[in-house]
């Protein structure tokens, strides 16, 4: 009995030790997205806008698809076509679907 007592105090405080992982990932999650939202992303279009596609689909790949989302979203649909069409064709799709639902 002692052993299935300790084995239990010891899921316990795994378990503890995992929730309070769990809270400070969100806690993270929750400062990236309010990071986001600050975000110029009509002055970013207009950065990536002067970029040559190729050069521009190369440092938005590097860039989470959030912030990609919002900086095409704010471009014009010939730049961004351009852009999507130097991207890799799965992650220019994954970022059409997104947008397409905001």
């Amino acid at each position: 009995m002692a052993t299935i007592s300790k084995e239990k105090q010891l899921l316990e405080a795994k378990n503890r030790g995992l929730q309070t992982k769990a809270d400070e990932l969100q806690a993270w999650k929750t400062e990236q997205q309010k990071q986001v939202v600050k975000t110029d992303f009509p002055q970013l279009a207009k950065y990536y806008a002067e970029m040559k596609p190729a050069k521009a689909a190369e440092i938005m790949k590097l860039l989470s698809d959030e912030m990609n989302v919002g900086i095409l979203q704010n471009m014009e649909d010939d730049q961004v076509a351009k852009i999507l069409s130097a991207m890799d064709p799965a992650k220019a799709a994954d970022l059409v679907e997104q947008m397409n639902g905001q």
